[in-house]
This record gives structure tokens, C-alpha cells and sequence, in this order.
């Protein structure tokens, strides 16, 4: 080879070497399973541009276990919709049923600014917002008709597929009194009081100019179930349809210093240095859900005293 094209190949390679790897496409995905006494509903999607799912399922079962014998009535619901940026949750059982909802968006993110070099180190500071009602119903002189609904949301900046960072952990679970711990408690350390719904922020280490994943999930589970004994049935709700946000990059910086100009890419297309939170009153205040929890615990107190 001669001299001159040997530096060029030596070159060539130097330069994918030292460039970003290439980084895959976004992808948004959604999951909904739903079982109440019939043949149930099970569906998973995932795609590049949207997910939106809808399901039920109903059915009856009877009771030998009552004197007399009772039939019990099962019905549930759930629906699922997610976009870059936003996700949206619901989910019902009454009687005997369990609804399980989960959604995801998954992006590769970019950030440039005037002035940083690219593979410089720095920070971005980003928030998520979510919201939701959650509803467990006591059942007066049914103490093992269990109630619960739930919710779980990770979102993080960094780490690879499949094991993203997950930088926000959050959760929160709504039992009716028919748990030895009612109330609203956290999803993993049911003795802790569960997360409240509001808006949540996080610092994260990036390297400018590189592409670096980022990946945000939703779930909930609402789960009904009846009282063997008396044949009284149970219902549980989660309305988390105005749930979660993307609620945009708030501050970032390269070598500890703040950089107010940069500009942010992503695969899919989407700004994620906006917030995707609508207008004030176009979704319920962050601490709805969390106020009814607590009115329905104050509830179930009340109902559990009367029966005591």
C-alpha cells in the first residue's frame, strides 16, 4: 500500500473511532392485561410512533362458600396511551378483578451548546410531573373483600438497553381496611407512607454532544376481590389519565458551569428541553389524587370503627 493511503486509512480509522456511536431509534411502548371472571384481555405494543390501548373483561363465578349460595359479578377496564413525552393510565375492577397497565417512551437524547465541546462533561437537571385519583372501597361487613390500587413510575437519563438508569423512583399503593396495613402506603416498604403525586426533579452527569438514552415507565395495578363468606364485593380505581409528563430540562452545565443556551436533539424528533405539561387547569392540581387517597383512608377508619 502506498504511504499516502496507509495515513488514510489510518486516519479513517481514527475518525470512527473517536465519533459518537450510532444510537438507536426511540421507541414507545404499552402493555394492558385485564381479568375479571371472563376470557380476559392481554395486549402489548410497541412501536416508534404512539401506543393506545383499550380493554375489558366481565364474567361470573358462583359462591358456595355464603349460605346460600351467591353468584359474584366481575367486571374491569383499563385503557393505556403514551406519546414521546407523555403518558396516560386507567384502570377499574369491581367484584372480582385485576387490571394491570404499563407504558413507556424510550428516546436517545442529544445536547449541544455553543462553545462545549463535545464529549465534555456536564449535567442536566430534568423533572416529570405526574397525577392521578387513586380509589379502594371498603366493604361494611365484608372484611376480607380486598381493594387496592397502585402506581409505580421510574424515569432516569443514561445507562444502556436493556438496563436503562432509572434516576426518579417512585410509587404509591391505596389499600382498603381489609388489610392487615391499610391505607396509603409505599409499594416497596408497605409500612412507609406511599410517594405523593407532584412534580419531581433530578440532576444527572451527561457528556455533551453524545447521544444518551433516555427512558421514563408508568404502571399501575388495581386489583377487586370478594368476601367468601358473605358473597359482599369489593371495587378499586386508579385515574392516572392525566398522569405523567415530561416536564422539561430546567438547568444544565459543562465543567460546573451553568450553559443557559444549549439545544436539545433527540431520535424521535421530540424537544425534551420543553415541558410537556399543559397550561395551568388543564389537569387536576399534583396533589388531587394523593387528597382523595387520604379522604378515602379517613373513610375506611370511620366504616372499620362503626363496625367495631
Amino acid at each position: 500500500m502506498h504511504p499516502s493511503n496507509r495515513s488514510l486509512l489510518y486516519l479513517a480509522v481514527l475518525v470512527l473511532t473517536l465519533s459518537p456511536a450510532p444510537v438507536a431509534a426511540g421507541v414507545i411502548a404499552g402493555s394492558l392485561n385485564v381479568s375479571s371472571l371472563g376470557p380476559g384481555f392481554n395486549q402489548s405494543v410497541s412501536n416508534a410512533t404512539g401506543v393506545s390501548i383499550v380493554g375489558a373483561d366481565s364474567g361470573s363465578t358462583t359462591n358456595f362458600q355464603s349460605h346460600p349460595a351467591t353468584t359474584i359479578n366481575g367486571s374491569a377496564h383499563g385503557t393505556v396511551d403514551v406519546t414521546y413525552g407523555t403518558i396516560k393510565l386507567s384502570a377499574d375492577a369491581t367484584g372480582d378483578g385485576n387490571v394491570i397497565v404499563d407504558g413507556s417512551f424510550q428516546d436517545f437524547i442529544t445536547m449541544n451548546a455553543p462553545g462545549v465541546a463535545q464529549f465534555a462533561a456536564g449535567t442536566i437537571t430534568f423533572s416529570i410531573f405526574v397525577s392521578g385519583i387513586l380509589s379502594a372501597q371498603d366493604v361494611v361487613g365484608g372484611p376480607n373483600a380486598l381493594a387496592t390500587a397502585s402506581w409505580d413510575l421510574t424515569a432516569g437519563i443514561g445507562g444502556t438497553l436493556p438496563n436503562p438508569n432509572a434516576n426518579i423512583h417512585k410509587c404509591g399503593e391505596l389499600r382498603n381496611s381489609a388489610f392487615a396495613t391499610s391505607g396509603y402506603v409505599n409499594c416497596i416498604s408497605p409500612l412507609q407512607p406511599g410517594d405523593s403525586f407532584g412534580t419531581y426533579s433530578v440532576t444527572v452527569p451527561i457528556q455533551w454532544g453524545f447521544g444518551t438514552l433516555l427512558s421514563v415507565r408508568l404502571s399501575g395495578i388495581v386489583d377487586a376481590s370478594y368476601d367468601p363468606p358473605t358473597g359482599l364485593t369489593a371495587s378499586a380505581s386508579e385515574d392516572l389519565s392525566h398522569s405523567l409528563y415530561w416536564a422539561g430540562i430546567t438547568g444544565a452545565t459543562a465543567g460546573g458551569v451553568p450553559i443557559t443556551n444549549f439545544v436539545t436533539t433527540s431520535q424521535s424528533g421530540a424537544n425534551y428541553a420543553n415541558s410537556f405539561v399543559p397550561a395551568a387547569g388543564a389537569v387536576p392540581e399534583p396533589g388531587t389524587g394523593l387528597l382523595l387517597a387520604g379522604a378515602i383512608l379517613a373513610s375506611a377508619l370511620i366504616k372499620k370503627r362503626a363496625r367495631q
